[in-house]
């Protein structure tokens, strides 16, 4: 609450971001001893209206960007499915055989003969 003695207050502060609340009530001062106030008037919003310009923007995209990017999401899913775009992609890679397996792991396989020789030509010198 706020005392004023003249017909015109302007608040000092006013932030736009945020939303007052203003009611107001008088006192007549035709007699000094009237101790008996009006009720108070109808509570008055103040608001930055351009806020709520820029809400309802928000909501509007909002509500036009989210469906719009599902069926776009949607669409393409069917597409990948149905002309099979992605399965080169997730085609597993195939294991080697237990033959192959089994030939690297013995001793005659060529690569760890030419490892060993490499291995011990430095002792030779």
């Amino acid at each position: 609450p706020v005392d004023v003695s003249e017909e015109e207050y302007v608040h000092p502060v006013h932030d736009p971001a945020k939303q007052y609340v203003v009611q107001v009530r008088a006192k007549k001062t035709t007699c000094i001893s009237n101790k008996i106030w009006s009720e108070w008037s109808e509570p008055v919003i103040i608001h930055d209206e351009s806020k709520d310009n820029k809400m309802n923007t928000w909501k509007l995209l909002i509500l036009i960007l989210f469906p719009s990017m599902i069926f776009t999401g949607g669409l393409l899913i069917f597409l990948c499915r149905r002309y099979k775009c992605i399965d080169p992609i997730l085609t597993p890679i195939p294991h080697p055989s237990d033959r192959i397996r089994i030939w690297l792991a013995s001793d005659a396989a060529p690569y760890q003969q030419e490892y060993s020789l490499v291995l011990q030509t430095p002792d030779m010198l």
